[in-house]
């Protein structure tokens, strides 16, 4: 698949057959988050590849939404922001650490897609239990949770994408 047909076709999948995923495509999305642009190289994000029926109840639970955790896979993306703050400071190594996961994560959800998958980004998470579901240790704070799986649904395009794009000349 190219590229920009990965960028425009991607859409956000809530529903999910069950269906496990093969261990080439979970190989694959690892390859994507480790392929990731990362600031000044230093790794501040660690990902969590969770399959356990258990923790992903718990981490789908902490997403404050329906996801039934029929899914095979929830990633959690976490920035651990202290490899980056002493160099920094906090302030920035934080903000670095979140460009860090929102990389990966990006490259994850296209080569979710390009593989027939269907996944969501879902940041509006309490961060705490998706921790206490995970078992992250001190430092690492999980940002954004991924369900990931066969799509049970085809969403439609919204109708306006973009943002504001300025040239300035």
């Amino acid at each position: 698949m190219d590229v920009f047909e990965a960028i425009c076709g991607r859409r956000s999948v809530r529903a999910w057959k069950d269906k496990p995923l093969t261990a080439e495509q979970v190989a694959a999305l690892k390859d994507a988050v480790k392929w990731a642009p990362s600031a000044c190289n230093m790794e501040s994000r660690r990902f969590y590849f969770v399959v356990d029926e258990k923790r992903k109840a718990a981490v789908c639970a902490a997403t404050g939404r329906q996801f039934p955790p029929k899914m095979p896979l929830v990633v959690v993306g976490c920035t651990d922001a202290a490899r980056l703050s002493a160099r920094f400071g906090a302030e920035h190594g934080h903000d670095m650490a979140i460009m860090d996961v929102s990389a990966a994560t990006e490259n994850m959800l296209l080569a979710a897609h390009s593989m027939g998958l269907g996944a969501v980004w879902a940041s509006g998470i309490n961060r705490e239990a998706v921790a206490k579901a995970v078992g992250v240790a001190e430092g690492i704070t999980p940002v954004v949770v991924v369900p990931i799986g066969h799509p049970d649904e085809k969403p439609s395009a919204p109708p306006r994408r973009g943002g504001t794009i300025e040239e300035m000349r």
